[in-house]
C-alpha cells in the first residue's frame, strides 16, 4: 500500500511539472499578448475576435453586473435574442469566469485575450494527459500536446475565433475520459467506469456551451467513435444477457452532455 501511495505522488509530481512547463511555453508563445512593455505589446488582431466574441463579452458582463439576466441584445439590427444566440455562449463556465474576475469596473479586452490564453494551455495539457496514457510516455504527451495547441490547426483559425477555439479544447479531455472508463469497465471496476463515463458527458457538455455548433457536432462524432473502438473488445466478450446494462451505462456519456448543453 505504501509503494502505491509513492508511486502516485512521483506520478502527480510528474504532471504537475508538465502542467508548469506546458503553462510556461504557453506564455513564451503569447509573450506579446503578455508583455507590459508597450513598445511590444500586440493585441489580437481586429475582427469577429474583438467585434463580435468580445462585444458579447462585454454585453454579458454588463447586463450580469446590473442584475439582469442577458436575454435582449439590443445592439444589432434592430435588435436580436442574446441568450438565444449560441455563440454568446451565456453559461460557458469559463467565460463566466471571465466576467467575475473583471468585477464591476468593466471588461478589458486583455481579460478576454487572457481567457484564449487559458484555453491553449488548457488543450495543451488535456492532450497531454490523454498521450500520456495511450502511450505510457510522459514525453511523448508533451510533445503531441504542443504539436496540438501551437503546431496545428488551434493556433491559425481558431485563434480568432473564441467559441471554435474553447469548443475544441475539451475534446482531449472526453476522449481521455472515455479510455479510462473502457479500462476501468475492463479491471472489473463498474462504479469507476461509470464515473469516467459521466465525466466524458461533462467534458463534451462543456464544448456545447462553448458556443460553435459545428466544432461540437465533430467533436461528438469523434467522442462517439471512440467510445464504441474502447468498449468493442468487452461487448464481443460479453454475454447477450449483459449486453443491455453495457448499452445503458454507455449511453450515460451522451445524456450527460446533452442535459449539460440543453
Amino acid at each position: 500500500m505504501r509503494g502505491r501511495w509513492v508511486r502516485l505522488r512521483r506520478g502527480l509530481a510528474a504532471d504537475a511539472a508538465a502542467a508548469t512547463l506546458l503553462a510556461l511555453l504557453c506564455a513564451l508563445f503569447f509573450w506579446q499578448v503578455l508583455t507590459p512593455d508597450a513598445a511590444d505589446r500586440r493585441w489580437f488582431a481586429a475582427g469577429d475576435f474583438t467585434d463580435q466574441f468580445y462585444a458579447f463579452r462585454v454585453h454579458l458582463a454588463r447586463e450580469l453586473w446590473a442584475g439582469r439576466l442577458p436575454l435582449w441584445n439590443p445592439y444589432a439590427l434592430g435588435g436580436s435574442p442574446f441568450l438565444a444566440d449560441i455563440q454568446a455562449a451565456v453559461y460557458y463556465p469559463l467565460g463566466l469566469l471571465t466576467v467575475l474576475l473583471a468585477g464591476k469596473g468593466g471588461l478589458p479586452l486583455l481579460a478576454v485575450e487572457l481567457e484564449a490564453l487559458a484555453h491553449y494551455f488548457l488543450a495543451s495539457f488535456f492532450l497531454y494527459l490523454l498521450v500520456r496514457d495511450l502511450a505510457r510516455s510522459r514525453l511523448a504527451g508533451l510533445v503531441s500536446g504542443l504539436v496540438y495547441a501551437y503546431g496545428s490547426y488551434l493556433s491559425s483559425y481558431p485563434k480568432l475565433q473564441m467559441a471554435i477555439l474553447e469548443g475544441q479544447t475539451w475534446v482531449p479531455l472526453a476522449l481521455l475520459a472515455v479510455h479510462r472508463a473502457a479500462g476501468a469497465y475492463e479491471a472489473g471496476h463498474r462504479e469507476r467506469s461509470t464515473a469516467w463515463l459521466a465525466a466524458g458527458g461533462l467534458a463534451l457538455g462543456l464544448s456545447a456551451l462553448a458556443g460553435h455548433a459545428q466544432t461540437t457536432l465533430l467533436a461528438g462524432y469523434t467522442v462517439a467513435a471512440y467510445l464504441l473502438f474502447a468498449f468493442w473488445p468487452t461487448w464481443r466478450r460479453s454475454c447477450r444477457r449483459e449486453r443491455p446494462a453495457l448499452a445503458a451505462r454507455l449511453l450515460l456519456l451522451p445524456l450527460v452532455a446533452l442535459g449539460l448543453a440543453a
